[in-house]
C-alpha cells in the first residue's frame, strides 16, 4: 500500500493541471445541486411571504378570541401571555377589544365594546374621545362601521338608548381599523358604540350578566412568516391556544392559514423544477469530467508502460490511478460543497433558520445527489483511464447499450404519462437528464461516421490537405474528439434548454395574464357587485381617452341537444366579433389554430332583426310617451331598453291620458329592446282566488291594443313600428302603428323590434369546444334559449375560451341578446366587462379602475397580472438557476474545446514532430488543431440544439407547471423564438470557436519540439 500511495502522490504532483481540471469539474458539479436546493428553500419562504402580503388587509388578521367572562387579574395575565407570544412570532400592532353581543335598546340596535387604544382605532369627526368609564357611567363614541343604514346615526339619535345602559355618547368617529369588521368581530351593518378601555367596559354594571367576547387582533405580515418560518409560526399559535385553554379555557385562534399553507405548497410543488435543473447541470459537469479523463488516457497508457518496464505489479498499476482519481474527486466534491454552502448562505439573508442554517438544510437535502455524483465521477474516470486499448468493439457495444437504455426510458415515460404532472416522480424528473446523456452518447457515436465521411471525401480529392490531416489523421486516437463532441452536444443542449425554458415560462406568464384579462382589463362580479356593468361609468372612461373600448360579455345558460342522451347545460356567451379580433395572445389562450380575425369573421350575426330600424331614445330623455288605444286594467306594460354597453333595464309604462308614459333617468341614449305585456297584480290575485275555489276555467287576460306615435320630453321621435313582432302575440305592424292582439299565458308576452319569425331564423353561428363539436351531427347543435329552440351551426372549434371554461357556446353578442330578449328580456345580462385602451391611456385607466365604485368589483389588469407572475419568487429564482446553468454550460463548453486542443497537442506530439520533419510548419499544425475542433463543434452544436428543443418540450410535458410553480391555464407551450434560439446557438458556436482559436494560437510556441516518450522521466 505504501508503494501504491507513493505512486498516486507522484502522479498527482506530476503535471497537476489535468488533475486540477478534473477537480474543478467535480467542484462545479457539486455546487449546482446545493445552489438549486438553496434557491428552492428561499423561493418557498419568499412565496409564502408574498402570498401573505397579497391577502387583503382585513382578511390578513390573526384573531385570538375567548367568550369567557374572566376576573380582571386573569384577564391581565391572559393579555400579557397573548401579547408576548404575538411579539415572539413577529406580530405587531396588537389590539385588545371587548365586545358585547349585539344589543337592542329602546328601538335602537347597535354594537357595544371597548378598545384599549381607542385613539388609534377611530378618527374623531365631532365631540371628543371617551375619557372615563365606571360601572355605572361609561363614555363612548358612536362609530359607523360601513353599513348602508348608518348615515343618519348621530350622538343625539342614539344617545337616549345608550343612556339606559349608563352610556354617555361624547362624539362621533370613523372606524380606522378595518381588521375589526373584516375579521367578523364587529357587525359591519350596525353602528358601534366604542369605549376607551376593554377592562372598564367589561365591568359595566347594567350588562354584568350579558355575554361578551374578548379578542386580541393583530395583522399577519409576510415578514413575520419569513422571520419565524411557517412551521414555527403555526406551532407558536397552536401552542398559545393550548397553553391558555389549559388555564382559562374557551379560547380559539384564527388566521388565514389555508392561504399561507397553499402558497407553501405551491412553492414546494416547484421543487421538481429546481431538482431537474440542479441535477441536469450536475450531470453535465460529469460530462466535463469525462472529457478531462479522456485527456489523461494517453498519458496513463504511457505511464503504465513505463512502470511495467520498471517492475510494477498489475495490482499496483490498477490501484494507483484509482487512488488518484478518488482523491481528486473527493477533493472536488468537498470544495464544491463548501462553495455551494457559501453561495446558499449568501442567498439566505432573510431565511428563518439564518444563513448557515439554511445552507445546512440545503446540504442535507443535496448530499445524496453529491454522493451519487462523486461515485459516478470516480467510476467514469477510472473506466476511461483504465479501459483496455484494444477493447474498441467492447466500447462501442457498451455505449450503444447505454444509449438504448437512456432512449428507452425516455420513451417509456413520455408514452406512459400525460401532461400536467407535478414532476415529483424520480423517473419523470430524471428523463430530462437522460435526454442530455442520450444526446451526448449519440454525438460521441457519430464521430466515427464524420471521420468516415471525410475519408471518402479525401479519397475523391474533395478536401484539402489540412482537413485530411485534421479529420482522417485522428482516427487512431478518436476517443478524445468523440468525447469532446459528446460533451459539447450535451452542453449545447443545456444552453438551449436554459434559454428556451426560461422563454417558455415568460410566455406562460403573458398567456396566463391574457387568459384572465383578454384585453387590457376585465371586470367581473364580486361579493359586493353582482352586475359588473353597474359599477362602470362609460362616460368617465371615454373622457380619459376616446380610444378606450368597453366590451360587454353576455352569458346565459342554455340547453344543447335537449331530449337526447347528449343533453347538457352550457353557457351561451355573446361577444362582439370585433372583441374576439382584439383578444391578446389568441392562439395561446384558446389553443386555436385559427387566428382571432378568422374566428371573428365566421361568427356572423344571425338574422335576428329585419332591415327595419330599431327605435332609439335620445340621451337625456326623462319622459317617454307612447300613444296607445285599447288599454286594459287587466294588464301592465313595461318598456325594456339597453344601453350601448348592453345594460338592460325595464321601465313601467303607466297609462296616462291617451297613451302610456315612462319615467326615464335622463342618462345616455337607449336602444329599445321590446315592450312586455303582463297580467296585472289585481287580475292575477282575482284569477288565482277563483281557481282556488275550483273555477279552473277562469278567463285569462286578453285584448287588443294599438300603438302609434312616440315622443321624448314632448318632442316627436322618429319611431317606426315596421318590423315589430312577437312569438306569443299577433302583431300587425306598419311604419306609424302596430296593432297587437294578446292573450296572457304562462309564457312571457314580449313585442320585439326587428322581429324575425322562427321559420325564417338562420342557424346561429357558434364557436364551441371540441366535445360539443364532436357531438354535433353535420356541425349542427340544437339549442334551447329561454324556451326557444333553434339550430346553431359550429363554425369554429376552440379547445378553451378565456374566462368562460372548458364547455361553452360562443356567438355574436347582438344575436344572443336578440334571442334572449324576444322571449325573456332582462336575461341578456352582462356577466363581465372587457376593456381595452391605447398604451398612453393605460395608467389613467388603471387608476380609474382602482377607485370606487369600480374597485368594489373583481378587477383584473393584464399588465399587472403579468408583472406579478414575472416577479413571483418561484419564477425569479427559477430564472436565476436557469441563467446560472446556461452560463456554466457555455463556459464548460469553451473550456472543453480549449482542453481538447491541449490534449491533442500533447497526445499527438509524435505526429506533430513527424509533420514538422515533413515540412508542415507550426502555423499549419495550429490550423490542423483548430480545424479538428471546428469539426467537433459542427457535430456537437446542431445535435445539442435539437436536443435542447426536445428537452424543453419534455420538461413542459412532464413537469407542467408555470412560472409560479402551479398548474396553469392555459397550459405551457414551448417557446422557441427564431431570433432567440438563433442568438443562443450563435453565441455557443462563437464562444467555442473563440476558445479553440485562443488555444490553437498559443500552441507550438515552445522553442523545441516536444517528444512524448521523453516527457516521462
Amino acid at each position: 500500500m505504501r508503494v501504491i500511495a507513493a505512486l498516486a502522490i507522484a502522479g498527482l504532483r506530476y503535471r497537476p493541471l489535468r488533475w486540477a481540471m478534473l477537480a474543478v469539474g467535480i467542484a462545479v458539479a457539486g455546487v449546482l445541486p446545493l445552489v438549486a436546493g438553496g434557491l428552492r428553500l428561499t423561493a418557498q419562504n419568499a412565496a409564502v411571504q408574498a402570498a401573505v402580503d397579497m391577502i387583503p388587509k382585513p382578511q390578513r388578521t390573526v384573531l385570538v378570541v375567548t367568550s369567557r367572562t374572566l376576573p380582571p387579574a386573569v384577564q391581565r395575565t391572559e393579555d400579557l401571555a397573548v401579547r408576548q407570544r404575538f411579539s415572539d412570532l413577529g406580530l405587531s400592532t396588537t389590539q385588545r377589544l371587548m365586545m358585547y353581543r349585539q344589543l337592542s335598546v329602546a328601538g335602537s340596535t347597535f354594537s357595544l365594546g371597548g378598545a384599549d387604544d381607542i385613539g388609534g382605532e377611530v378618527h374623531l369627526t365631532s365631540g371628543r374621545l371617551p375619557a372615563s368609564c365606571t360601572p355605572t357611567r361609561c363614555e363612548v363614541v358612536v362609530t359607523a362601521t360601513g353599513g348602508t343604514d348608518q348615515a343618519d346615526v348621530t350622538a343625539q339619535s342614539i344617545g337616549p338608548a345608550a343612556a339606559q345602559l349608563g352610556l354617555v355618547v361624547t362624539g362621533t368617529a370613523e372606524l380606522l381599523d378595518d381588521r375589526l369588521v373584516g375579521s367578523g368581530l364587529i357587525d359591519g351593518e350596525q353602528p358601534l358604540l366604542l369605549g376607551g378601555s376593554a377592562d372598564e367596559m367589561a365591568a359595566l354594571a347594567p350588562l354584568e350578566l350579558f355575554g361578551r367576547t374578548t379578542a386580541w387582533v393583530s395583522s399577519l405580515t409576510g415578514t413575520a412568516i419569513a422571520h419565524a418560518g411557517l412551521d414555527t409560526f403555526r406551532r407558536g399559535l397552536s401552542s398559545l391556544a393550548d397553553d391558555l385553554n389549559v388555564t382559562v379555557g374557551g379560547l380559539s385562534v384564527t388566521w388565514p392559514e389555508d392561504a399561507v399553507v397553499a402558497a407553501a405548497g405551491r412553492a414546494g410543488a416547484s421543487a421538481a423544477r429546481f431538482t431537474i435543473l440542479g441535477a441536469g447541470a450536475a450531470v453535465l459537469q460529469l460530462g466535463f469530467c469525462l472529457t478531462a479523463a479522456a485527456g489523461m488516457r494517453r498519458r496513463q497508457q504511457l505511464l503504465v508502460g513505463l512502470l511495467t518496464r520498471r517492475g510494477a505489479t498489475r495490482s499496483q498499476l490498477a490501484l494507483s490511478p484509482i487512488v488518484q482519481i478518488t482523491a481528486v474527486v473527493t477533493a472536488g466534491v468537498v470544495v464544491g460543497a463548501g462553495i455551494g454552502v457559501l453561495v446558499v448562505a449568501g442567498l439566505a439573508g432573510d431565511m428563518p433558520g439564518g444563513r448557515f442554517g439554511t445552507a445546512a438544510d440545503a446540504l442535507t437535502d443535496a448530499w445524496p445527489t453529491l454522493a451519487w455524483l462523486g461515485l459516478g465521477a470516480i467510476a467514469l474516470t477510472v473506466a476511461v483511464a483504465l479501459w483496455p486499448r484494444d477493447a474498441e468493439r467492447t466500447t462501442r457495444v457498451a455505449l450503444d447499450c447505454l444509449l438504448v437504455a437512456a432512449v428507452g426510458l425516455v420513451v417509456l415515460v413520455l408514452t406512459g404519462q400525460g401532461g400536467g404532472s407535478t414532476g415529483t416522480d424520480p423517473l419523470t424528473t430524471g428523463v430530462t437528464t437522460l435526454l442530455s446523456v442520450a444526446i451526448g452518447l449519440i454525438a460521441a457515436r457519430s464521430w466515427p461516421l464524420v471521420v468516415g465521411v471525410f475519408r471518402r471525401l479525401s479519397a475523391r480529392g474533395r478536401i484539402g490537405t489540412i482537413w485530411q490531416i485534421a479529420i482522417v489523421g485522428v482516427q487512431p486516437r478518436a476517443l478524445a474528439p468523440a468525447v469532446a463532441a459528446g460533451f459539447l452536444a450535451a452542453a449545447t443542449c443545456s444552453v438551449v434548454f436554459a434559454g428556451s425554458y426560461q422563454a417558455t415560462l415568460r410566455q406562460s406568464a403573458a398567456d396566463q395574464a391574457a387568459y384572465l384579462a383578454p384585453l387590457d382589463a376585465r371586470i367581473s362580479p364580486s361579493r359586493d357587485v353582482t352586475l359588473p356593468l353597474s359599477v362602470v361609468d362609460p362616460a368617465a372612461l371615454h373622457a380619459i381617452d376616446a380610444g378606450i373600448i368597453i366590451a360587454p360579455i353576455v352569458t346565459s345558460t342554455v340547453t344543447v341537444f335537449g331530449g337526447t342522451s347528449r343533453a347538457a347545460g352550457l353557457p351561451l356567451t355573446g361577444i362582439d366579433p370585433a372583441t374576439v379580433a382584439a383578444m391578446n395572445r389568441f392562439a395561446s389562450t384558446t389553443g386555436s389554430t385559427s387566428t382571432s380575425a378568422e374566428v371573428a369573421a365566421v361568427l356572423t350575426a344571425l338574422r335576428t332583426t329585419s332591415t327595419a330600424p330599431i327605435p332609439t331614445i335620445p340621451a337625456g330623455t326623462r319622459s317617454l310617451r307612447v300613444i296607445a288605444t285599447g288599454l286594459s286594467g287587466d294588464v301592465v306594460m313595461g318598456l325594456w331598453t339597453a344601453t350601448a354597453e348592453g345594460a338592460e333595464q325595464r321601465f313601467d309604462l303607466i297609462a296616462s291620458g291617451t297613451g302610456l308614459r315612462a319615467q326615464l333617468p335622463g342618462g345616455p341614449a337607449l336602444r329599445v329592446v321590446g315592450i312586455e305585456i303582463a297580467e296585472s297584480a289585481n287580475h292575477l290575485v282575482h284569477r288565482q282566488h277563483a281557481v282556488g275555489e275550483g273555477n279552473t276555467d277562469h278567463a285569462l287576460p286578453t285584448g287588443d291594443v294599438v300603438f302609434t306615435a312616440a315622443t321624448a320630453d314632448g318632442t316627436a321621435l322618429d319611431w317606426s313600428w315596421t318590423g315589430w313582432g312577437s312569438d306569443t302575440a299577433t302583431v300587425s305592424a306598419a311604419a306609424t302603428r302596430a296593432s297587437v292582439h294578446y292573450q296572457i299565458s304562462d309564457s312571457r308576452l314580449v313585442l320585439s323590434p326587428g322581429f324575425v319569425p322562427r321559420s325564417d331564423l338562420a342557424p346561429l353561428s357558434v364557436a364551441t369546444d371540441p366535445v360539443t363539436a364532436a357531438a354535433a351531427p353535420d356541425g349542427l347543435v340544437s339549442v334551447t334559449i329561454a324556451g326557444l329552440t333553434l339550430r346553431a351551426r359550429v363554425v369554429a372549434v376552440l379547445p378553451r375560451m378565456p374566462t368562460i371554461g372548458s364547455r361553452f357556446l360562443l356567438a355574436d353578442r347582438l344575436s344572443v341578446a336578440a334571442l334572449l330578449d324576444r322571449t325573456a328580456p332582462g336575461t341578456a345580462m352582462v356577466s363581465q366587462v372587457w376593456i381595452s385602451a391605447p398604451a398612453s391611456a393605460l395608467p389613467a385607466l388603471m387608476s380609474a379602475l382602482a377607485t370606487p365604485p369600480t374597485s368594489t368589483a373583481t378587477v383584473y389588469l393584464r399588465g399587472e397580472i403579468e408583472g406579478l407572475l414575472a416577479a413571483d419568487p418561484v419564477a425569479t429564482r427559477s430564472a436565476v438557476l436557469l441563467e446560472l446553468a446556461g452560463v456554466i454550460a457555455l463556459l464548460m463548453a469553451m473550456a472543453a474545446m480549449a482542453m481538447s486542443i491541449r490534449v491533442d497537442r500533447q497526445d499527438s506530439a509524435a505526429d506533430h514532430l513527424a509533420w514538422e520533419v515533413d515540412g508542415l510548419g507550426p502555423p499549419a499544425i495550429r490550423r490542423v488543431l483548430f480545424v479538428r475542433v471546428c469539426a467537433v463543434i459542427g457535430l456537437g452544436v446542431p445535435l445539442g440544439a435539437v436536443a435542447g428543443v426536445a428537452l424543453t418540450g419534455t420538461a413542459v410535458t412532464l413537469v407542467g407547471v408555470g412560472a409560479g410553480g402551479t398548474n396553469v391555464q392555459p397550459p405551457l407551450t414551448v417557446s422557441l423564438g427564431a431570433g432567440w434560439t438563433s442568438i443562443i446557438i450563435g453565441a455557443t458556436v462563437l464562444a467555442c470557436l473563440l476558445a479553440s482559436a485562443v488555444a490553437a494560437t498559443t500552441a507550438f510556441r515552445e522553442r523545441y519540439p516536444q517528444l512524448p516518450e521523453l516527457d516521462l522521466p
